[in-house]
């Protein structure tokens, strides 16, 4: 029983074999060869492309989810929405006269129009209506309504008098509304506005640009904490219209919901003079920038060296690359009209 034991605890590579047997030859181990240096920096190299393309996908995830979730909201302003949506309809209802003609008697009218002003009898020489495939309206009519209750948006399909309204209510004032504030009119130092008015046609001159009207775009506006009664707030001047406006100290001066604020975030870019929140926020855009390139070759690098999947890559790519250059020749078309 022992010497069972004993045998059952070696490798089966030591046990004897029958004399003469053809497999009496013991058997060999092959060592796996060794790569070569060359070998080895170039999986060292992928590999380090797939680490950085993980890792930085799992840090910028935050972002990615940030622009992914707004591009949603944008294409679709009604989604997650507070504001008021009301059908209109076309029978009766006042859009019914927001109806345009059709779109091709209408060009057709026009041209007939420019034919009987024009002063040349010459039919050669008359205009006359090509390419009626293209005829169509440039958008839906969009008519706004601003009261201090609300911000109404009308949206009518002119061929057809059916839209929307969207009804955005206002937030309402703060009872907390500085007693000090002024709507208008607050002058502080007139002459610097307008010095400051000479000082750019100086610029402009100076920088050998064409004479022409201008006027200055922007104006920033000055922010200062100020204490008025026992209490502490955060005003806001603005030196072009003469207006002040304050809140309390620690409230956010432009209430926003959620909604807002991640648009906002979206749409925030370029790099203040400075340094601040704002400026550390567009590091992350030009990070987001970069990764996404980096992601897209990185894929691709990935890809290629997946021998058993190359020919399904290339048909996916081919078939990307067709669409997006269908849709880009499409809106570049839809954009330049």
């Amino acid at each position: 029983m022992r010497v069972l034991e004993k045998r059952e605890q070696l490798d089966p590579f030591d046990l004897p074999l029958p004399t003469g047997s053809a497999k009496a030859q013991p058997k060999t181990r092959t060592e796996p060869a060794v790569p070569s240096r060359k070998k080895r920096k170039k999986a060292n190299g992928i590999k380090l492309v797939r680490r950085v393309h993980m890792y930085a996908g799992l840090f910028l995830t935050p972002w990615v989810l940030l622009y992914g979730v707004t591009a949603m909201l944008f294409n679709h302003p009604n989604w997650f929405s507070s504001a008021e949506i009301t059908p209109i309809k076309a029978q009766g209802s006042e859009a019914g006269s927001l109806r345009l003609r059709e779109a091709s008697v209408l060009a057709q009218s026009l041209v007939d129009q420019l034919n009987a002003e024009s002063e040349s009898g010459d039919a050669e020489d008359g205009f006359e209506l090509i390419n009626p495939d293209t005829i169509r309206f440039s958008s839906d009519l969009f008519i706004n309504v601003d009261s201090d209750a609300a911000r109404h948006r009308i949206r009518v399909d002119p061929r057809t008098g059916v839209g929307s309204l969207r009804t955005t209510r206002r937030t309402a004032e703060p009872e907390s509304k500085a007693p000090f504030a002024r709507a208008a009119g607050f002058l502080v130092d007139s002459g610097s506005f307008e010095q400051l008015e000479e000082s750019a046609e100086t610029l402009v001159e100076s920088m050998g640009l064409e004479p022409g009207e201008g006027s200055i775009r922007f104006i920033p506006r000055l922010t200062f904490d100020v204490r008025h009664d026992g209490q502490e707030w955060q005003a806001t001047y603005d030196p072009r219209r003469g207006t002040l406006d304050a809140t309390p100290a620690g409230e956010p001066r432009r209430p926003m919901d959620t909604r807002s604020f991640l648009t906002r975030l979206h749409l925030a870019h370029g790099y203040p003079s400075e340094i601040g929140f704002r400026w550390v926020w567009a590091i992350f855009v030009d990070a987001m920038f970069l990764m996404m390139v980096y992601w897209g070759v990185s894929g691709i690098i990935m890809w290629w060296k997946m021998k058993a999947l190359r020919t399904w890559g290339a048909v996916t790519i081919v078939a990307s690359l067709a669409v997006a250059g269908f849709l880009g020749v499409g809106m570049f078309l839809a954009l330049s009209q």
